[in-house]
């Protein structure tokens, strides 16, 4: 198992025109997500909500309903030293990974989450990735730093298959980085389906991957 880098990575904040330093980390305890249940809620939201900004509502509510489940279970890594042991221990084991944005200034805040599920045939499914829906306009990026952290926790856990389900919506995200993923993994059988990216090997995607691993 490779070393993973939980190193911060700065964004820029439109709103107060100036960097924002993001650190990530694996959620520990649910006390730690309570928030993602509320995202949804008229104080987490603007007045009128964007499509986007409701689907990360949703997306919050139904990843702190799925990551406490399997916690209950001790299905989750809850720590990096845990995420090591079970890969180590217990190598088919099915568990649940959840990684959070967080300013470094306000520790107390979800800007961003991702919900990972390794399977027991060592896959690696991204289940909800959300950015907080106050700060959608204000931080741009969060959202593909996410997908780069996943993409590096497959390459972590060498991962033989790497995959996520797209919505109506979201299709337009994903549909940036597929030109990319088609050069790199052209030779590794990589194919498309409608709702699904699905590549046989993850490796180095050349669009700003050191940065996140840095």
């Amino acid at each position: 198992m490779k070393p993973y880098p939980f190193n911060n990575h700065t964004l820029q904040d439109s709103n107060k025109k100036k960097s924002i330093e993001i650190r990530y980390e694996i959620v520990e305890s649910a006390s730690e997500i309570e928030v993602l249940a509320n995202w949804s809620k008229a104080d987490n939201c603007p007045p009128c909500p964007s499509p986007a900004q409701r689907d990360a509502g949703e997306y919050a509510k139904l990843a702190h309903a799925n990551w406490t489940t399997y916690a209950s279970f001790n299905r989750c890594a809850f720590s990096r030293v845990d995420l090591g042991n079970r890969c180590l221990v217990t190598p088919h084991d099915d568990f649940r990974i959840m990684i959070a944005a967080r300013s470094k200034a306000q520790s107390d805040q979800i800007l961003g989450f991702v919900l990972l599920r390794r399977s027991f045939a060592k896959s690696l499914q991204l289940e909800y990735l959300g950015v907080a829906p106050f700060w959608q306009e204000r931080i741009k990026g969060l959202g593909t730093t996410l997908l780069y952290k996943s993409i590096v926790m497959a390459r972590h856990l060498d991962a033989e298959v790497f995959y996520f389900e797209e919505t109506v919506l979201s299709a337009k995200f994903y549909d940036k980085f597929r030109p990319t993923f088609a050069f790199h993994l052209g030779g590794l059988n990589a194919f498309n389906e409608r709702d699904r990216l699905v590549t046989e090997k993850f490796i180095s995607a050349k669009f700003n991957a050191s940065e996140v691993e840095s």
